[in-house]
């Protein structure tokens, strides 16, 4: 099942068996399940792991360690573009009083086969976590998050991992926080395979 969904992923990114495979290497001790969550999101979405469009997360749990695989906002907004109903997005904010924080953010998208654009709001208080990021760059942070719920909300989009995890995804800089452990650690899928310039201009060379 595992050589099928990795053989129609590469087919869907027009990418070498052999260098997904190095990267499926990495993901050899982990359940069946979210490997093959994380080649079928590749397949049906046409993402890129070499160009960080998805990756694969360890949430960490003392009990259950659990593994995702993650969109990153890159690959958000490739699905976002790719859709053949998509005409735009637009951004608007409010600042909370006295405080450089945003207080809430709004994204709307327009598809050319709805009468009425959709738009989500998203809260700072409700959505932010104790990431370093999150203080050290909120409104892209909540501009992040905003952006990929209303992806899912106007694509019609299911994605199975907890929604906090997908803003933090491609943001993450370290695996350690105030001594304490960060419960989303990467999964290096780069190591040993080689560099995104260098498959980016191979690509482009064969095209």
């Amino acid at each position: 099942m595992i050589d099928y969904a990795l053989s129609s992923a590469c087919q869907a990114i027009a990418i070498s068996p052999l260098d997904l495979k190095v990267l499926m290497e990495k993901l050899k001790l982990i359940e069946e399940l979210p490997r093959l969550a994380f080649l079928r999101l590749i397949e049906r979405y046409h993402l890129d792991p070499l160009l960080g469009e998805i990756s694969v997360f360890l949430k960490e749990n003392e009990a259950n360690p659990v593994y995702l695989p993650l969109i990153t906002i890159d690959g958000w907004i490739k699905i976002m573009n790719a859709q053949p109903a998509f005409q735009g997005v637009t951004f608007q904010e409010a600042l909370s009083d006295g405080n450089s924080e945003p207080y809430w953010m709004e994204c709307t998208i327009f598809r050319s086969d709805r009468i009425h654009p959709i738009t989500v709001r998203e809260y700072f208080a409700e959505v932010k976590t104790n990431q370093p990021i999150w203080h050290e760059m909120p409104m892209r942070m909540l501009r992040h998050k905003v952006l990929t719920q209303t992806v899912r909300l106007a694509f019609g989009i299911s994605m199975g991992e907890p929604t906090n995890l997908i803003t933090e995804a491609s943001n993450i800089k370290a695996k350690t926080t105030g001594g304490k452990q960060n419960p989303l650690v990467p999964v290096n899928l780069e190591a040993n395979s080689k560099p995104r310039m260098q498959l980016l201009k191979e690509r482009l060379i064969s095209a």
